[in-house]
């Protein structure tokens, strides 16, 4: 999950994450993010793009 602010940095990660795996990165609650994790969160979800995984699998 979550929890910070939308930036459009993240819109356009949403949009791809979507488009690829038809569900937004912040449905995991297995995941936790805060607004202090933005840069984790949107690096994670990067490499969930770029290796065509879903956020939980490259997230260890």
């Amino acid at each position: 999950m979550w929890y910070g602010g939308m930036t459009p940095e993240l819109e356009t990660l949403y949009d791809q994450y979507y488009e690829m795996f038809q569900g937004d990165p912040d449905e995991y609650i297995e995941l936790e993010y805060g607004q202090q994790d933005y840069e984790d969160y949107v690096r994670d979800i990067k490499k969930a793009i770029e290796q065509q995984k879903e956020l939980p699998e490259v997230v260890k």
